[in-house]
């Protein structure tokens, strides 16, 4: 009996164990993709992982968000966290915002919208669907063949007809190493936008009360490049241009209408000003909004020769970058020093973090310093009389003067060392005794230090000086 009881206690411990590295291993979950289907009706967003996700969903109407919150998931890489900018198309989805939490291995993403509105939130195995302004079409997540190609690289999600954008593990985009053509009509109107160096292909055009869209039309079969125009763009121009690049013609059309252009990938839109302005105010608002509710990072900046007192107003005006200098407010509780160590302690996103320690990494730099060195040297009658020879080394600017001992009078001094003789040096008058001195009232333009070093040296060997003191002194430059 005692036998099997021991058995019987070997058993569960081995079933409690297996139980337990089951539930580690469930942890692991990676967030593959996240995809917009904007064309679909209602529109939706749909999160595909590469196990079973646990996910719930928070309505926070106050701000206009959606917030999807996903336990025990990670990000595959790096892309995911990147954000989708969905505000050029229509719908009441602005952006959405990936952020991941490591400390408790859980991922947000928060969904800004326009207006408050009602949303559907569904999950099956691996995916999760949320539909804004309606019911979520259940046959995508019971789509396990799509979802697979999806995860293999099978299939983009720009492949799909009703996907707009998405975020995908497969592949990382490097703008860098893009080759374009360049001769690409969209390469043609950022470079003539930035720097009006108009070098599109020449055309001639003549006009009469003509509809704006048939001249952006013409415009962009002219280029060869796909051209959006907004529905508020509305009006007649009048042009006769004669051989002019097609890239100004565009310019000019832009500026006569005060209209404005931006590009989205391979298509170029055109829009009013006003139209765009509210865009990027939405965007910066919705940027705003994300961060908001972005983790925060406590990060130690140990200061080396900076005053941490000084830095801390720096930091506040310009480390929450473009999104935030207009809110400098929302990073001066975050920021506090320790005088004790000579610390700076912030807390912050890690987008601003990373901005502040290339703040402080720039301005955490030692002041230049100079070093005056005097001489106090008990000299002979000897000395003087040689140094009064000898001190008319190199040359010197017209507004520069070089002063010897005792009486002294303007004259040519050849210096032995070296074969120029250098006018304008103070000598010894013919008649002029020199006397015993302590200390030798000189002053030198631009003498080199290590020059009058071996003269008094060579002087002190030789009996006729004695170097009493060597004072130095360090001030700031």
């Amino acid at each position: 009996m005692i036998k099997n009881d021991s058995y019987s206690r070997t058993y569960y411990f081995i079933l409690f164990s297996t139980f337990i590295y089951a539930g580690a291993a469930s942890a692991a979950v990676k967030i593959q993709k996240i995809e917009f289907l904007g064309k679909s009706s209602p529109q939706q967003i749909r999160v595909i992982a590469d196990g079973e996700v646990a996910a719930t969903k928070v309505d926070n109407s106050a701000d206009n968000q959606v917030i999807l919150e996903f336990k025990d998931a990670q990000f595959a890489n790096r892309n995911i966290a990147r954000a989708i900018d969905t505000s050029s198309f229509k719908g009441n989805v602005l952006m959405i915002s990936p952020y991941e939490n490591k400390s408790d291995s859980t991922v947000r993403v928060i969904v800004q919208l326009r207006k408050s509105m009602e949303s559907n939130f569904e999950t099956s195995g691996k995916q999760a669907l949320l539909a804004i302004g309606g019911s979520a079409d259940l046959s995508m997540l019971n789509d396990a063949e799509a979802a697979a190609g999806m995860l293999d690289g099978e299939a983009s999600g720009h492949s799909q007809s009703d996907t707009l954008a998405t975020q995908s593990s497969d592949t990382e985009t490097n703008p860098s190493s893009t080759n374009e053509p360049q001769n690409d009509p969209l390469a043609l109107i950022e470079t003539a936008m930035k720097d009006k160096k108009y070098i599109g292909r020449r055309i001639t055009v003549n006009f009469k009360e003509a509809d704006v869209v048939d001249v952006f039309r013409l415009i962009g079969d002219t280029s060869g490049f796909n051209i959006v125009i907004g529905s508020d763009v509305t009006g007649k121009v009048n042009l006769s241009l004669t051989d002019v690049p097609w890239d100004q013609v565009l310019d000019t059309v832009l500026t006569t209408l005060r209209l404005g252009a931006e590009r989205n990938g391979n298509i170029l839109r055109v829009a009013t000003l006003q139209t765009l302005t509210q865009e990027k105010t939405q965007q910066l608002q919705a940027r705003n909004a994300a961060q908001a509710c972005a983790p925060r990072v406590t990060r130690i900046f140990p200061i080396s020769y900076a005053d941490p007192i000084r830095l801390v107003p720096i930091l506040q005006r310009f480390g929450a970058g473009a999104a935030g200098s207009g809110d400098a407010s929302a990073t001066r509780d975050t920021i506090l020093v320790d005088d004790r160590t000579n610390s700076v302690i912030i807390q912050d996103i890690q987008d601003n973090l990373d901005r502040m320690a290339k703040i402080i990494e720039l301005l955490d730099r030692p002041t230049p310093q100079v070093q005056i060195e005097g001489k106090i040297v008990e000299a002979s009658e000897s000395f003087s009389k040689s140094m009064s020879g000898q001190l008319g080394i190199g040359s010197v600017a017209d507004n520069q003067r070089l002063y010897g001992f005792g009486d002294a009078r303007n004259g040519s001094v050849q210096d032995p060392l070296i074969s120029n003789p250098v006018s304008n040096v103070a000598t010894t008058a013919a008649n002029g005794d020199p006397t015993n001195t302590l200390g030798l009232g000189m002053r030198l333009g631009r003498f080199m230090n290590v020059r009058l070093n071996a003269l008094l040296t060579m002087n002190e060997t030789e009996g006729r000086a004695k170097i009493i003191s060597s004072p130095r002194v360090v001030v700031l430059n």
